[in-house]
């Protein structure tokens, strides 16, 4: 069935049921499904992820195949990719790295994506380049994984991105200098603070929004009170909070408890549960596509890195997707994502999952580095909800 079935939807189906099996036997069929150019995409696409799902260790060669074959479409090598991360063994990395140069804007992206998480702090060297990509989605790229490299890199690494960043001042690049704001290293806290500086109000309304969420912890606003002590726009910095609790307790009691997994995947899948996660598919399924699928996160990142993508959105590694602001000649402002874009009008998905159409002459766009996603404090997330969530992310290995 999985070979030959002229049926696209049974032959999907006869894969997810072999995938959920773990049945070993199946994976060669999937590797030949997986190979074939006369078969569709969305099968290719399926028989790759189960072959990760089943076991792909012993066939990291024919899925870096399958990356690099310049005929394969952009969306089956996008899936391979993503598959090569996972396996992170040495023929992986080096067919991921030779994507990194591809000519095609979306593989180049996927790249520098996957291979930060084949090669973690080691990917720097290659990254940093990157950012004076002519293409900004491969810019937005760089600077995502760089966010993720910085926090898990030894302080050389550290100190060479921050001067790569502070060499030209980039309001994108805001999560990595909030969290330079309290590294250890004396010199690394110094280039932040003259950076953010040097960018001013650029990161004003910016730093508001964050404030307003409470996306800042205690420690980094009392630093940005510091840095912005003579300019009267940052005086919210000063604000105290309205939330009940600080980031850093929802940390601490994840750290401390492990969390129902089952009871995280039940949160996850209310449309009307807590505001971090509407919006996010895993594995396709999930309410509105205005976040990135978190399929296999739990394989990418570290239960750290996790818990913090939940409380920053706006920072942190599940934000690859730009927010944008809309501002109508009504004077009428829109933000959301940009799921449609013609030279007559734009669809925008908006944070609460509605669509909404504007003509392009009536329009002025102003772009923002803020994730979509709210972190759900505001919607009175209990530390209990949060551990569980972390728990559920954690759980998507594949």
């Amino acid at each position: 069935m999985v070979d030959d079935d002229p049926e696209q939807e049974l032959r999907l189906q006869a894969i997810r049921l072999l995938t959920e099996l773990k049945d070993n036997k199946i994976v060669p069929s999937l590797l030949r499904l997986a190979t074939d150019n006369k078969t569709s995409n969305p099968l290719r696409q399926a028989a790759i992820n189960a072959v990760v799902d089943i076991y792909a260790k012993p066939y990291g060669q024919q899925l870096a195949e399958i990356a690099l074959d310049e005929s394969s479409p952009i969306p089956l090598v996008v899936t391979a990719l993503d598959a090569l991360a996972i396996l992170r063994t040495e023929e992986a990395k080096q067919a991921i790295e030779k994507r990194l140069d591809d000519p095609r804007t979306p593989l180049r992206a996927k790249a520098i994506d996957a291979y930060t998480q084949a090669f973690g702090e080691e990917a720097a060297i290659r990254v940093l380049p990157k950012l004076q990509d002519p293409d900004l989605s491969v810019q937005r790229a760089a600077l995502s994984a760089l966010t993720v490299i910085f926090d898990a890199a030894n302080v050389k690494i550290r100190f060479k991105v921050m001067q790569a960043l502070a060499a030209t001042p980039d309001q994108r690049a805001l999560p990595i200098y909030l969290t330079a704001l309290l590294d250890e290293n004396e010199n690394i806290r110094d280039v932040s603070h003259s950076t953010l500086a040097m960018l001013g109000d650029s990161i004003c309304s910016d730093l508001q929004t964050l404030h307003d969420r409470n996306e800042l912890a205690a420690p980094v606003r009392r630093e940005l009170t510091k840095v912005f002590s003579a300019n009267s726009n940052f005086t919210f910095l000063l604000e105290k909070s309205t939330m009940g609790l600080e980031p850093a307790s929802y940390v601490q009691y994840a750290n401390d408890h492990g969390g129902d997994s089952n009871r995280g995947q039940q949160l996850f899948a209310d449309p009307k549960g807590i505001g971090c996660i509407k919006g996010y598919l895993v594995g396709g399924v999930g309410t509105t596509n205005i976040g990135p699928d978190l399929r296999g996160i739990g394989a990418k990142y570290s239960r750290s890195e996790l818990i913090r993508s939940v409380l920053e959105p706006s920072n942190r590694v599940l934000i690859d997707f730009e927010m944008v602001i809309v501002v109508t000649t009504d004077g009428v402002v829109h933000q959301g994502m940009i799921s449609n874009q013609t030279s007559e009008k734009i669809e925008l998905i908006t944070p609460e999952s509605k669509t909404i159409k504007i003509l392009a002459d009536e329009i002025e766009l102003k772009k923002s580095n803020l994730s979509p996603m709210p972190n759900g404090l505001a919607d009175g997330m209990t530390l209990q909800n949060f551990a569980d969530i972390i728990a559920y992310l954690e759980s998507l290995k594949q």
